[in-house]
């Protein structure tokens, strides 16, 4: 698809956004980080990974030029409330809206499956980056977790009410 950002039509990129295909080596590469800020962040994303290829989670690729550049994985809970499990966007690749067309993505699929809400969860550390996304698609922060991850690790809770 043609992905156009906003009106500034000089900004238009080629970005393919569609189903989590089988790339999970790919994926772990561009995940690479999440030992870093989860414990046990590589087996969860194996698991995770797994749960999208036997179709009880939801896994959305962006790629450019034939390289996954974004991420984002999400799930049903029994509560009917949707988790964005994961939602990520390279370094390079950052600022041109494929983090919000990701985020829509997910939103969609959440409705579709008849999500009463849809939240996700993040390091406190990454709150400046993400939480102005998350604000301009109507999530709301609605909680902390002290010490989540380890001693002054702290999560975030954000949550859109569908």
């Amino acid at each position: 698809m043609v992905y156009r950002n906003g009106s500034d039509m000089s900004r238009i990129v080629e970005m393919d956004i569609v189903p989590l295909a089988t790339h999970k080596e790919s994926v772990r590469d561009l995940l690479d980080f999440l030992p870093v800020l989860y414990p046990d962040g590589s087996t969860w994303l194996v698991n995770a990974l797994d749960e999208v290829t036997c179709g009880g989670a939801d896994g959305f690729e962006a790629s450019s030029d034939g390289k996954i550049v974004g991420i984002l994985l999400g799930r049903l809970k029994s509560d009917r409330r949707y988790k964005i499990r994961t939602l990520f966007v390279s370094p390079d690749s950052r600022g041109r809206g494929l983090g919000r067309t990701l985020l829509r993505a997910g939103i969609e699929r959440s409705i579709s499956r008849g999500a009463s809400s849809a939240y996700i969860t993040f390091a406190h550390t990454l709150q400046h980056d993400i939480a102005p996304l998350l604000e301009t698609e109507g999530f709301e922060e609605c909680g902390n977790a002290i010490n989540r991850y380890g001693l002054g690790r702290h999560e975030v809770v954000y949550e859109r009410i569908l």
